[in-house]
Order: structure tokens, then C-alpha cells, then sequence
């Protein structure tokens, strides 16, 4: 039975914590990985905190005052995993949140570093739903507020920042316990009969992976005994997602391929080098199967075409 280090249990020091727990700070992807299982495909998902761009998380508070009936009614029409996730960030109590329920191990990505900020005079707040925003500025839980881009700030600054967020991050799970789930926002969607349906902005998903990239160089520089799942080289969204065509809601065979690449490395047979090459094979594997199940995205003469490379 797998441990995690004395430090990272230090709200719960007599728990005993299994193999198979894993808790997640990142988007959906990473939430979805087990939830297009069957019963989490048999892992058990302690903690999930998703819509907060981790250099907020590092601020300040900009709460003026907080009253949960009131919160209730700003957040009307969002899921409960929604208010729960906007709140941490408000309030900033995501150490807490995740510290309650400690994991074996703690899935990642760099997704929310796209997401603008929330500047008041106060402190700053992921601009996750904007119309939430603005309730919660009329509302009076926060002061006048600009929206910032992650794009406003000086690479010095980010990565100050990134480093405090993983210091953190660090307190509750070593490096070898990460496991970072590379992500890309595509242009190009399927339906039920495979045919390509819908195309986003290509500047969107530009400036969303530029971000992506950003995160996941400074993760490779400074954790490189972390565990990673690279991206396929073919994939598609898919336009019944169960969330919704978004930029990152993918077809089935993504799912398939990083919850085995997680049962590969929470396995514990492999060492390094072993792993690496087993999660190729997966990766390989489900790029040919995407490329010929969905051959229609892939058509050279059609614009839609998008086949994303990994760095080496």
C-alpha cells in the first residue's frame, strides 16, 4: 500500500491512503479521464478543483464580505462543483479544500492558465463565468474590478508566480506523486456519423495553447521525476460531448488512452524509462485509431485538418 510523505498529511496524519485515490487540480479533462469510466474505472477522485488559473490562486482574496445565501443566488444556474470551485478561488482556501481529503496521488494540468483574471483593489479572482462576475460585483462580495489577461503579464512575473503556486503544491504531493495530462484546444469536430461539424475560432485555440505550452515548459524544467501523458498526434472534439462541443471535450479514444496511461503509472511496475515507452505505446496507439476512425478531419486538402506534434 502506497503512502504519501509524512508533510502532505498534515491535516490528517492517521489516514491511511490508497493506491487507487487521486485528486485533481485542472480542468474537466483531467475529471473526465475516470469519469468516462464506469465507476471511476475503479480510482476514487478525492479532491477536484477546476476553473481557477493558478496565478489567482496565489493572490490575494478580493472578498469583501461573503454571506452563502446570498452566494447561492449570484451563482443560480451553475452545478454544484461550479459554486464549490469559484468559491475556493474567492476565498481562497484551496490548500484547505485539498488538504482535508489527502490522495495518493494529485493529477495536473495547465489548462486554466487561459482563463483571464479579476483585478480589484482588494486581491484577484479567475474571471472563470464572466456574468458571475459581474453579480458578484453587484452583489458587493467584491469591489470595481478590470479583466486582465494571462497575455498582460511579464514571463518574470508568471513564473514567480507558477513557482509559488507549485510550493504549495509541493506541500501537500512530491513531484515523483504528480501526474501532469498534456492538453490542446482543437479546431475541428465530429458528430455521430463522424462528419466534421464545427470549427472555432483558429485564434482561440491559438492563444489557448500558447498557455498550455507556457504551463507545461516551466512543469517539464522544474518536476522532471513527475509522471506525464503527452498529447496524441491526431485527436477530434466531439460535438456530443456530454459537456458541450468545447475546445477541449474530446472524443472517447482520449479518455480511454489517459486513464490507461494513469493505471500504467499508478501501477508501480515500471521504472522511468519503462514508463515512458509503455505510455508511447498507448499514445501511438490511440493516435492511428483517431487518425482512421475520423479520417474526415484529416483529409490534407481540407482546412479543419490540425495535427498537433509534441515537443521532444
Amino acid at each position: 500500500m502506497n503512502t504519501l510523505s509524512p508533510n502532505s498529511l498534515q491535516d490528517n496524519e492517521s489516514a491511511e491512503i490508497q493506491n487507487n485515490q487521486i485528486s485533481i487540480i485542472g480542468t474537466c479533462v483531467c475529471r473526465d479521464t475516470f469519469g468516462m469510466h464506469e465507476n471511476d474505472g475503479g480510482f476514487q477522485v478525492n479532491r477536484y478543483l477546476f476553473t481557477c488559473n493558478p496565478i489567482s490562486l496565489v493572490g490575494k482574496s478580493p472578498k469583501l464580505s461573503f454571506d452563502n445565501e446570498k452566494y447561492l443566488e449570484v451563482m443560480t444556474g451553475r452545478v454544484g462543483v461550479d459554486r464549490r470551485c469559484m468559491r475556493t478561488d474567492l476565498q481562497k482556501s484551496w490548500i484547505r479544500y485539498m488538504k482535508q481529503k489527502p490522495s495518493c496521488w494529485l493529477m495536473l494540468d495547465t489548462g486554466e492558465l487561459r482563463k483571464d483574471l479579476v483585478i480589484t483593489k482588494e486581491g484577484i479572482l479567475t474571471d472563470s463565468f464572466p456574468l458571475i462576475t459581474e453579480r458578484l460585483y453587484q452583489a458587493g462580495f467584491i469591489g470595481s474590478y478590470e479583466i486582465k489577461k494571462t497575455a498582460d503579464y511579464s514571463t518574470e512575473y508568471l513564473h514567480k508566480r507558477l513557482k509559488r503556486y507549485f510550493d504549495r503544491v509541493l506541500e501537500m504531493y512530491p513531484e515523483e506523486k504528480m501526474i501532469f495530462l498534456e492538453l490542446k484546444a482543437l479546431t475541428q469536430c465530429v458528430d455521430l456519423q463522424n462528419n466534421t461539424t464545427k470549427v472555432v475560432d483558429e485564434s482561440e485555440a491559438e492563444y489557448i495553447n500558447q498557455w498550455v505550452s507556457f504551463g507545461m515548459d516551466y512543469v517539464r524544467d522544474r518536476f522532471p521525476n513527475a509522471h506525464y501523458i503527452p498529447f496524441p498526434d491526431y485527436m477530434v472534439r466531439d460535438e456530443h460531448h456530454k459537456w458541450g462541443p468545447y475546445v477541449y471535450h474530446y472524443v472517447k479514444e482520449f479518455y480511454d488512452y489517459s486513464y490507461e496511461a494513469v493505471k500504467v503509472i499508478t501501477s508501480g511496475r515500471y521504472g522511468p524509462e519503462e514508463e515512458k515507452e509503455e505510455i508511447e505505446k498507448l499514445r501511438r496507439n490511440c493516435s492511428e485509431l483517431t487518425e482512421k476512425k475520423y479520417s474526415c478531419c484529416f483529409n490534407p486538402g481540407l482546412l479543419t485538418r490540425v495535427k498537433w506534434r509534441l515537443k521532444k
